[in-house]
């Protein structure tokens, strides 16, 4: 994740707002700056063939990226669990998380 003062848009698909960063610059996560509108906008990653939509919600791509970066952490350092993929488990994983009110009046 980039800090604020860091982040950039980048030209490409008419403007995408960078969030995140592969730690070797060789993917990048963004929002497009239309989108920001959206209570929950799309975001859309970039790598060796461009940008291309990732995931339908910004807020599933923050929980994909804590997933992510504690899974590294748990396998060693290694990126991801052998055989699955980070999209596939988050989507899976977030979509059976279910907040009660009550519950989710005390994350804040």
């Amino acid at each position: 994740m980039l800090p604020p003062a860091e982040m950039f848009v980048h030209d490409e698909c008419g403007g995408v707002l960078v969030f995140r960063s592969e730690n070797q610059g060789c993917a990048f996560w963004g929002v497009r700056p239309a989108d920001l509108g959206q209570d929950d906008p799309p975001v859309f990653v970039q790598a060796r063939h461009g940008w291309v939509p990732f995931l339908d919600r910004v807020s599933l791509a923050c929980v994909e990226l804590v997933l992510s970066e504690v899974r590294t952490l748990a396998g060693g350092g290694r990126p991801g669990i052998r055989g699955v993929n980070n999209h596939d488990f988050a989507s899976a994983t977030c979509d059976q998380v279910v907040f009660e009110p009550s519950v989710a009046r005390g994350l804040g």
